[in-house]
């Protein structure tokens, strides 16, 4: 049973590279990749599981595209299990505002409008549908935001997109900072890796040595913060994507749900130390997916 995984044309490479490594050969010949941008609405679609792919991403007319697609498929005649729901699906903003709201993130974010101070620092701005992170230093006073509001506007000619967030710091007694990353795929949470950096943005590993790959290992075996992963990927309504989080007192801070991620790539066999904790989430990502197959076979024909 084919799987067809959605995403923009701009960030078809997660899954292509994935396909083009030795984890996902395999897969190969029954993953097939679409993009909102060319896929017609009156496309023959065919019984598989159908992942919705890059939602954070999607904006105007391709957002309503994605929602007149989940639709026809939600209805179609043929056995189709869909993954994520453009319009349900809780994307950053919405994400982070719930999360505090709820009581599980201690941290919030606000949308930069004119006009807008926080009430409380440190703060960062960053865009609402990227993956570049920061667009700003840590800012820890009115003025250091309001010039920073004014270089972010004269940059990009508007304030609309960007968002507010304030700062939640992680790091340990060491003042090393860990990034947690872990995957849905299904009903299956998989840990996928810890990042270790003594930068509070962290987009690699940027310390390494046998002690933090001991503990990069442990974590992407035994999958500690399973349970409250799992409530938090259902409150988000995301079925396939990969959250990126912290971890404060003992309790879960999410960053991100990212429905678009990176996920096996072969650069990675650059880093012989490194492939134990790729191996690891490989096996478990090959047996999630097996699983939709089995799942998507097993639905009733409407």
């Amino acid at each position: 049973m084919n799987l067809f995984y959605l995403s923009t044309l701009r960030y078809r490479r997660p899954m292509e590279l994935y396909l083009r490594s030795k984890w996902g050969l395999s897969k190969k010949e029954w993953i097939v990749h679409y993009d909102y941008d060319s896929l017609s609405e009156d496309h023959d679609f065919l019984p598989g599981t159908y992942i919705f792919g890059d939602l954070e991403c999607l904006q105007g007319d391709l957002i309503a595209k994605a929602e007149r697609i989940w639709k026809k498929l939600n209805t179609a005649s043929v056995p189709v299990q869909i993954l994520n729901k453009p319009g349900s699906t809780l994307t950053r903003f919405d994400l982070l505002r719930t999360l505090h709201k709820q009581g599980l993130n201690d941290f919030t974010v606000h949308r930069l409008e004119p006009g807008f101070m926080p009430e409380k620092f440190p703060v960062y701005i960053r865009r609402e549908q990227d993956h570049k992170g920061n667009r700003t230093p840590l800012l820890y006073t009115p003025d250091e935001f309001e010039q920073a509001v004014l270089k972010v506007t004269e940059e990009f000619q508007s304030q609309e997109g960007f968002m507010v967030t304030e700062f939640c710091d992680t790091r340990d007694a060491q003042g090393v900072y860990r990034k947690y990353s872990a995957f849905i795929v299904g009903n299956k949470v998989i840990a996928r890796h810890v990042f270790f950096s003594r930068e509070w943005m962290i987009k690699k590993a940027d310390l390494k040595g046998r002690g933090f790959l001991e503990e990069e290992i442990e974590y992407v075996r035994t999958n500690p913060h399973h349970d409250a992963l799992a409530g938090i990927f259902s409150l988000a309504d995301v079925q396939y994507g990969r959250m990126d989080y912290g971890v404060k007192n003992g309790k879960v801070q999410v960053w991100e749900i990212n429905t678009n991620p990176t996920i096996l790539r072969r650069k990675f066999l650059k880093d012989p130390e490194r492939i134990p904790v790729h191996q690891c989430f490989a096996d478990q990502l090959d047996k999630a997916l097996d699983q939709l197959g089995q799942d998507t076979l097993a639905l009733p024909v409407n």
